[in-house]
């Protein structure tokens, strides 16, 4: 299965709807997490997942961007809240 950045970076595929369902449920995810996580609130702006799925720069900036949170969360010993982020069955 191709890694999520190498999914975000390719031409959607109309047809692939669970894709969609994932980006809208990572950005659900990280609405939340802006709430209540400051790293969360300044690294990434609204919507990036779905801005991310035509690829081009707006993926390029979600990796940065992903990489930044990362390294922000390790620092932190906050790595949990990375994968709050991913959750993709009940977190939003």
């Amino acid at each position: 299965m191709p890694s999520l950045l190498s999914r975000l970076r390719r031409k959607p595929d109309p047809d692939d709807l669970l894709e969609d369902r994932d980006a809208a449920r990572l950005d659900a995810n990280l609405a939340a997490l802006r709430q209540h996580d400051t790293d969360a609130d300044r690294i990434f702006p609204a919507s990036p997942f779905t801005a991310a799925r035509g690829g081009g720069r707006p993926a390029d900036q979600l990796a940065a961007q992903l990489e930044a949170y990362a390294t922000a969360k390790h620092a932190a010993g906050q790595m949990h809240l990375w994968q709050v982020l991913f959750d993709l069955e009940g977190v939003a």
